[in-house]
């Protein structure tokens, strides 16, 4: 029996392109007026409360790996929710801060001026093994091609501890979430918390090797929006922000 508190849902393919995603974010911006600080707070939000359902201990350490794009201004917002309710929190940085997006650096001052603890060095694998959950916020829908260096030795120590929650948000880091294709080094999660719609590429049959159990969060697109798309608007979170993709859909 599944244990998870969120509703299990079936939503027939094919679902959303990387393309389409990019093209729904624009069009939120454009003609909606909800601006990329609105959608990474409802990512981050959403994130933050998926992650403690699988935190038993909160004394334990969540370590977020945060990259310098949305998807780690995401990870930084859950960081910042999770350190507001108790949680002991810790922040890798896998880039530069002054290279960050604008909203993303935006969302840093706040965990610095929080005094959210903020590392850039990779953790050793023994160190990775203490914590109790990691949150795998570096590229998102984003990638475009090859992994950089850095990334490599963060999806390979990753990878490399047993037993720990990894939840990927919006897809796991190096796979591609339009062709479900990996780079030659790609996080496994547990979870993936994807965005808004689930992507196509993460139900081909490569990608499920990397994204654990599959999970959808609101981040308040409105409908017309995909019927401008040509995608039939469902109403997946009447019941909850956050819901559970059937394995068979």
């Amino acid at each position: 029996m599944d244990k998870s508190p969120y509703p299990i849902i079936k939503i027939p393919q094919p679902w959303i392109t990387t393309e389409q995603m990019i093209e729904v974010d624009r069009l939120m911006i454009e003609e909606y007026g909800i601006i990329l600080l609105q959608m990474m707070e409802n990512a981050g939000s959403n994130l933050a409360r998926f992650v403690t359902h699988f935190m038993t201990n909160p004394s334990e350490e969540i370590l977020v790996f945060a990259g310098n794009g949305h998807n780690g201004g995401g990870g930084l917002t859950a960081a910042r929710h999770l350190f507001n309710h108790g949680y002991n929190v810790k922040i890798i940085l896998t880039g530069n801060p002054a290279k960050m997006r604008k909203v993303t650096h935006h969302q840093f001052d706040i965990v610095k001026n929080m005094a959210i603890p903020v590392e850039i060095t990779i953790p050793l694998k023994n160190e990775i093994e203490e914590t109790g959950l990691i949150i795998d916020a570096m590229i998102g829908y984003g990638l475009t091609d090859d992994i950089n260096y850095k990334y490599i030795n963060i999806v390979k120590v990753v990878n490399e501890v047993n037993n720990i929650q990894v939840v990927s948000l919006d897809a796991p880091t190096g796979l591609n979430t339009t062709t479900g294709l990996s780079t030659q080094h790609a996080i496994k999660a547990t979870q993936t918390l994807t965005l808004a719609y689930p992507k196509i590429g993460l139900a081909t049959p490569n990608a499920k090797v990397y994204i654990g159990e599959l999970f959808v969060a609101d981040i308040s697109v409105p409908p017309k929006i995909y019927q401008k798309l040509g995608i039939e608007p469902r109403r997946l979170f009447n019941a909850s922000p956050i819901i559970k993709i059937n394995s068979e859909s």
